[in-house]
């Protein structure tokens, strides 16, 4: 009887040994790192959103190339493009392309000597656009009729236009038309007054 009681004396003591280690040790601290995404970098959405906002300049420089904001004095979307060779805030889309032209301009200004009705250098003008681009547009230009101005005596060999000093607000026109002359020291290398047509697209 005694032995009995001793035997579950050890195994009580041994219970509450295990019982111990297992519930009572010392607590210890713990990290845990949840990594999540909102909106999802990748997904499929029905509609996306972009809140109309002024606090950006149309044709300026911008930092993160990328990024797109809704211009709502423009009604338009701009991405903040670095094609040109700098971040700048760009419209999307051809809804957005900017075409400007004009059709039979004279120009009258002769930048160098003037030669009884022709000038040594082409004519030129300056061109202004209706509204700037946002990037240097391109330009193009073709001549259309050699004013017939029968002063000269000569009829004409050459027809000259081109653009030059493109900026996002206009452009240098220049034209002429160079007569043909039998003699070494006359007026061939003249040039008398023309028109030309010329469009302007970019955006």
């Amino acid at each position: 009887m005694k032995s009995k009681i001793i035997l579950s004396l050890l195994f009580f003591v041994c219970l509450c040994f295990v019982c111990t280690n297992a519930f009572c040790q010392t607590p210890t601290s713990e990290t845990v790192t949840i990594t999540t995404y909102y909106p999802a970098p990748y997904g499929e959405y029905r509609e996306l959103a972009l809140t109309p906002s002024d606090d950006f300049t149309p044709g300026a420089s911008c930092s993160k190339e990328g990024a797109m904001y809704y211009d709502n004095s423009e009604h338009q979307m701009f991405v903040c493009s670095g094609k040109s060779g700098s971040n700048i805030w760009e419209p999307v889309g051809l809804s957005s392309l900017h075409i400007e032209s004009g059709h039979g301009v004279i120009p009258n200004v002769c930048t160098a000597a003037i030669s009884g009705v022709s000038c040594t250098v082409p004519w030129s003008i300056n061109i202004t656009f209706s509204k700037p681009f946002y990037n240097i547009p391109h330009v193009l230009v073709a001549p259309q009729h050699v004013t017939e101005d029968l002063s000269t005596g000569y009829a004409t060999d050459a027809v000259y236009a081109a653009a030059s000093n493109i900026t996002k607000t206009g452009f240098t026109l220049s034209v002429g038309g160079s007569p043909v002359s039998v003699f070494p020291s006359s007026i061939s290398d003249n040039w008398t007054k023309s028109s030309a047509s010329w469009i302007a697209i970019g955006y």
